[in-house]
């Protein structure tokens, strides 16, 4: 059964009860190979994670952290990868998923949409309360 939660607490953000949450990410990515520049959309998913933050937090950390260990690196290696603020989605929006397996459930669905889209996938791990140094704490892998 899905909790709904506070009305209160999605107006500010505040922590509540630990919520199983994961990352979604759009993106535009663009690269030169042979003289031409290539385009495709990635999407990148996150693991599961659970914590009390709030929403809003959770994108303005996730966008913070994306930027250093994915985004940064990728550009060094000449690949760009452009996405807005509203192409960071935190699931789910407005309950909780009651284990693990609903949420996997549930991005697995997700990601065959993005699939039938064409997009590329990955994977990257989201550490919340650290700090991405690089690709090497993220470790985005194609799906």
């Amino acid at each position: 059964m899905k909790k709904p939660l506070l009305l209160a607490a999605l107006l500010t953000s505040t922590a509540w009860a630990e919520q199983l949450y994961f990352a979604r990410l759009e993106t535009q990515v663009s690269w030169q190979e042979k003289k031409q520049t290539r385009h495709e959309t990635r999407v990148y998913y996150s693991q599961t994670l659970t914590t009390e933050v709030g929403d809003l937090r959770l994108i303005q950390n996730l966008d913070k952290y994306f930027d250093e260990g994915i985004v940064k690196p990728a550009a060094k290696r000449g690949v760009q990868i452009k996405y807005y603020d509203s192409d960071i989605k935190i699931y789910p929006a407005s309950y909780s998923y009651e284990n693990e397996a609903e949420a996997k459930a549930a991005r697995d669905q997700l990601q065959e949409s993005d699939r039938s889209n064409h997009y590329s996938l990955y994977n990257f791990t989201w550490n919340y309360n650290g700090t991405a140094n690089g690709e090497e704490t993220t470790r985005p892998q194609r799906l």
